[in-house]
């Protein structure tokens, strides 16, 4: 991620190695090292001179506390004016400061994408987290009695006590939920950080700790104008930082989320907007039009069909084989636009959203309305799938295909245990907010590579002020449509890529629809009280007729991609690993080539491989490190 690696070595003073892990992890052409040693840690961190940070501070006792920050601290200048510190003072001197007044509490009240470690002397205590949506990676290895923390787990390849071997739980995941939990990677015996969490050091000894819950959030109860002025709130607070700065991108589209913060952000801003697809694209005619209504300055990028190769390698030494190489199109395409400071992205917007999770655009109302076992049959029969079918696991994998399977159920059923109790929406939300992220923010980290990721509706404030509305008022796109209506009309008439209908429009058309298929709910629409309620579904086939991309991004492991993944996947040294079977993979290939979608599951059987390439087999040489040194045009 951009600025990036804050690195710790928990009880390293003495470790000769930690600089070497700096050494180990360089790939930022901007690229300068800050350390902060104390009595008890060594602490570093590198990247560009403007995004990362290193301090130490004598207490009133003589004992050090000593902070380091790599990224984006969004919210800085009101941390400092919380803190009664000068607007000059950089982001590890408020982490000190923070620390000093609210301890582990300073993971809570700062935002942006980030990652960050502080030791205490004095406590003999090491803090090391991140923002708290869990962007900015954190990773912890224990080593006897040394403890080693990085923002990169590749830092820890530097320990000569250390050695890698893939996680076959962070596998099995891969291949069935389509992305790991809990912020892990590939690395055996590495752990990563769920949302809301950072790590403590004390003595050797190395702890978990929670400092924020969203489900403490969750159970709202605000209904109409209340909720909508809450979240209006919210999204301009949250925007009038990204915002703050000169030199900002906005990845826009004709959906909700980008056009949202494009209607929110201040009269004042001029950020420059981008879409990377075609005018063949639905997204990208009407993301123009957005643009125009703003006044703002608008391109197109192309999506560039053959990065699979180009970027495979650097997506995974990058996210530490967290992220899909397939899957993950605009993070490796960000090198283009790698002149500019931040993007403003909409990225996390599947909170608050129902019709993600429902049939036709409409709110189910079976699964909304189940309790119990009921309610997590259905989850598991109409929100939940996996990548694979059981007869292509054990293709791939033989009898461990059925333990895979296992393991990936077992996940998702952990994550549906902690909200048994609370009404089926709210458990939906926290499915969103705690699992299906992780798909998000190992993209985020890689396009921060070049350009430094803000991300409104992956913050705090933005969680707590959706989860405030009452779960009906959450169920669908009401909400978001009124919201937008409000912060900018002229955004509004824009005809929404989902209806083809500008916002003013498509609220009556979702209420009508919405009232035919959820007649056991029944609540007061604004300004639709005259439109009648259908009797008919949308059919499945018009939600693909009206929403295209002018790109079938499916097909390109068929054709200019398709020899650089077999290549891969169906060489002597993938074979000889012994995980996955040849003869499982051809079939997988045969079937893509012939129309079937296999490529999310394709790409991370490349990113296993590549892995082990990189850190397994040591192939971290100059071909490794060149994909993220080419600047395209």
């Amino acid at each position: 991620m951009s600025g990036v690696v804050a690195l710790l070595a928990g009880t390293a003073a003495a470790s000769p190695e930690a600089p070497a892990a700096l050494a180990l992890i360089r790939h930022l052409e901007e690229y300068t090292t800050q350390s902060a040693v104390t009595t008890g840690a060594w602490l570093g961190s590198c990247g560009r001179p403007t995004l990362h940070a290193a301090a130490v501070e004598e207490g009133d006792d003589g004992r050090l506390v000593a902070a380091v920050v790599g990224g984006d601290v969004v919210n800085l200048p009101h941390v400092l004016r919380q803190l009664g510190l000068g607007v000059g003072r950089d982001a590890a001197e408020a982490v000190i400061a923070a620390y000093r007044r609210w301890g582990s509490g300073l993971f809570a009240r700062l935002e942006g994408v980030f990652s960050l470690g502080v030791r205490d002397d004095a406590k003999g205590l090491t803090l090391a987290g991140g923002d708290p949506d869990a962007v900015g990676a954190m990773y912890a290895l224990a080593l006897g009695e040394e403890v080693w923390l990085a923002s990169e787990a590749k830092a820890f390849l530097a320990a000569a006590r250390y050695r890698p071997r893939l996680d076959e739980t962070v596998l099995a995941q891969l291949l069935t939920v389509g992305w790991p939990l809990a912020g892990r990677g590939l690395f055996a015996g590495v752990s990563g950080l769920p949302l809301g969490c950072h790590f403590e050091v004390r003595e050797g000894r190395l702890a978990l700790r929670r400092h924020w819950d969203e489900r403490d959030a969750l159970g709202g109860r605000l209904r109409g104008h209340a909720y909508a002025a809450r979240m209006e709130e919210a999204i301009r607070e949250v925007c009038r930082e990204s915002f703050a700065d000169p030199d900002v991108l906005v990845p826009l589209t004709g959906g909700l989320d980008s056009r949202l913060l494009v209607a929110a952000m201040p009269p004042a801003a001029d950020p420059k907007a981008f879409t990377f697809g075609s005018f063949a694209d639905a997204d990208v005619q009407r993301a123009a039009e957005i643009a125009a209504a703003r006044g703002l300055s608008y391109r197109v990028l192309d999506l560039e069909p053959n990065y699979v190769g180009r970027f495979s390698s650097a997506t995974v030494w990058l996210s530490e084989g967290r992220t899909n190489p397939t899957g993950n199109i605009t993070g490796c395409l960000m090198d283009r636009v790698a002149d500019s400071r931040y993007f403003v992205s909409g990225i996390g917007g599947a909170l608050g959203r129902r019709f993600l999770k429902c049939r036709d655009m409409l709110p189910d109302r079976r699964l909304l309305t189940a309790s119990g076992e009921d309610f997590e049959r259905r989850f598991f029969s109409q929100v939940w799938r996996q990548l694979l079918d059981v007869p292509t696991m054990q293709g791939l994998f033989g009898p461990r295909g059925m333990e895979y399977m296992a393991v990936g159920r077992e996940a998702i059923a952990d994550a549906l245990a902690k909200t048994r109790g609370l009404p089926p929406v709210d458990r939906l939300e926290h499915y969103i907010a705690d699992t299906d992220g992780w798909e998000e923010r190992p993209g985020l980290a890689l396009a921060g590579t070049w350009v430094t990721p803000r991300t409104p509706l992956h913050t705090r404030r933005w969680y707590e002020a959706v989860l405030s509305g009452a779960p009906r008022e959450r169920i669908d796109d009401l909400a978001r449509l009124r919201l937008i209506r409000a912060l900018d009309a002229e955004v509004a008439r824009v005809p929404w890529v989902l209806t083809h209908l500008s916002l003013p429009l498509s609220e009556p058309l979702l209420w009508g629809l919405r009232g035919a298929s959820w007649a056991a709910w029944k609540w007061p629409p604004c300004g639709c009280a005259t439109v009648k309620p259908r009797r008919t579904a949308v059919p499945a086939w018009l939600k693909h007729r009206i929403y295209s991309h002018g790109e079938r991004r499916d097909d390109w492991l068929r054709d200019r991609s398709r020899s650089y993944l077999t290549g891969i996947l169906l060489s002597d040294r993938a074979a000889d690993r012994g995980i996955v079977r040849p003869e499982g993979v051809r079939r997988l290939l045969s079937e893509q080539v012939a129309g079937v979608d296999h490529a999310r599951a394709l790409g991370q059987l490349l990113n296993v491989e590549l892995w082990h390439r990189l850190f397994i087999d040591g192939d971290l040489g100059a071909e490794a490190m060149a994909p993220w040194r080419r600047r395209s045009a």
